[in-house]
């Protein structure tokens, strides 16, 4: 099965809405969200990075916000808007891949959903539940 029979049209947010507002656009999407600025896939916002943000400061340990060089906690721990929630995303796909190369692609990044290109123009997405669905249905019908 190839990319192009499982990928969707894509759902997109602006970087600069709030942390709120990505919370309730989230609960109206089908599934998580492509954070997207002048044509341009910046990243992605799921649930779990929305859970994140839910964590009381108390709760945190020194690791959950300490910088790898011991920088002491401010702030930006906490995420303003989309921009900053977001996970990036510095590759895609194309249609005609197989899913399981997607798979590799989409795990070695550590993504649950990646754009699919071709020709430089965007012509969906693919999320891991999708994958994750298809695979459930091919093994029911054997």
């Amino acid at each position: 099965m190839k990319v192009n029979d499982v990928m969707v049209e894509i759902e997109t947010i602006s970087p600069y809405i709030s942390v709120e507002k990505v919370a309730k656009e989230l609960d109206k999407a089908d599934k998580n969200l492509l954070v997207m600025e002048d044509e341009k896939i910046l990243g992605e916002v799921h649930e779990g990075l929305l859970v994140r943000e839910m964590i009381p400061e108390e709760k945190l340990d020194e690791d959950s916000f300490m910088g790898a060089l011991g920088v002491s906690y401010d702030d930006d721990y906490f995420s303003k808007n989309a921009r900053q929630l977001m996970q990036k995303i510095n590759t895609h796909i194309r249609p005609k891949q197989g899913l399981g190369e997607a798979a590799y692609i989409m795990h070695r990044n550590s993504l649950r959903s990646i754009p699919v290109k071709e020709h430089g123009e965007i012509k969906g997405v693919l999320h891991e539940e999708d994958m994750i669905k298809h695979l459930e249905q091919d093994e029911n019908s054997e």
